[in-house]
């Protein structure tokens, strides 16, 4: 369970920003859940297989600030089982493929 924050270059128009994080989710091996927040929030799932343990479940959420270039999400594994690093993994692939920077939160 965590959230940070990332420099994106959402500014008002996130149209375009918000048009990318779906894309490069999808790339990953997520699927849109749902939206809403006048098209600032993005909650997505990546259905997984763990060794041993099963099918389980990552839930993403993702929120674009208003009047901010930040983007801050929050992901965690369904059923509270550890996921070893493999939501850190993918988020870091996800921030790198948009070309967005990491935001010390405070």
């Amino acid at each position: 369970r965590g959230g940070k924050s990332v420099d994106a270059p959402a500014g008002e128009d996130i149209t375009g920003p918000m048009r990318d994080l779906r894309r490069a989710v999808a790339a990953a091996g997520g699927r849109v859940v749902r939206t809403g927040e006048g098209g600032r929030y993005l909650r997505t799932e990546f259905l997984i297989d763990v060794p041993f343990l099963g099918k389980d479940v990552d839930d993403v959420e993702w929120y674009f600030t208003p009047q901010d270039y930040l983007v801050q999400f929050r992901a965690e594994r369904r059923t509270g089982r550890p996921d070893f690093g493999e939501n850190r993994r993918r988020l870091e692939d996800i921030r790198t493929r948009l070309g967005w920077d990491v935001v010390q939160v405070l």
